[in-house]
């Protein structure tokens, strides 16, 4: 396992529970992670040794349900998770503070995706909150209600929300910066937030 040592990029295909690689040998300068197509694995652990990982995607694992240790990933600065139809958050999970770009596409039930752990209060003022998000985008998620923190995200600059018919935020659920660019469509029951924020918006899209 020498040559691992200095691996700085990753991918993984078709793993299974006892594929998964452990932190007795997994490289600590590993940059970049890829894991797709598993129709087994359903516990995506992370762990804390993955501190200089800065881009994690995960694709086509279809009975993952969790991806636990995020807020471990101390560099991560882009996330990107897609085709993960059984995937869930709990309400206290959330993103690493590094975070600057997020996409997740084509979950079918996730039903909340928190962008900060909104339970705990303290953690409002916390500088490790992910106010460094300036890319988020959301497809295809049909069973998403809610999207807590997002008026958290003072460094917002690109927000794109696609096909989350469900998908609901109050207007009065303030954004703290309005961001250069936002699409949204076919997310019928964000017409009255998109009327709040149209104003300083270089397009807003939609479509009922």
């Amino acid at each position: 396992m020498d040559n691992l040592s200095s691996l700085k990029k990753l991918s993984l295909y078709d793993l299974n529970e006892s594929d998964l690689p452990s932190d007795v040998w997994l490289p600590s300068t590993l940059e970049t992670l890829k894991v797709c197509s598993s129709k087994i694995l359903e516990i995506f652990c992370l762990h804390q040794k993955l501190s200089s990982l800065r881009t994690l995607i995960i694709k086509k694992c279809m009975k993952v349900t969790s991806v636990d240790g995020l807020h471990n990933l101390s560099s991560l600065e882009e996330l990107v998770i897609m085709h993960c139809p059984e995937l869930q958050f709990s309400p206290f999970d959330h993103l690493p503070s590094s975070l600057h770009s997020l996409t997740v596409a084509h979950c079918r039930n996730l039903w909340s995706l928190p962008l900060m752990n909104c339970h705990n209060m303290q953690l409002w003022q916390d500088k490790s909150l992910p106010s460094k998000l300036e890319n988020v985008s959301i497809i295809n998620c049909s069973k998403l209600i809610a999207l807590p923190g997002l008026q958290k995200l003072t460094s917002l600059k690109r927000l794109e929300l696609r096909n989350c018919p469900i998908l609901e935020i109050r207007p009065d659920e303030f954004l703290s910066c309005v961001p250069q660019h936002v699409e949204i469509i076919d997310c019928p029951r964000m017409r009255k937030w998109c009327k709040r924020y149209q104003v300083g918006c270089i397009m807003v899209f939609f479509i009922p």
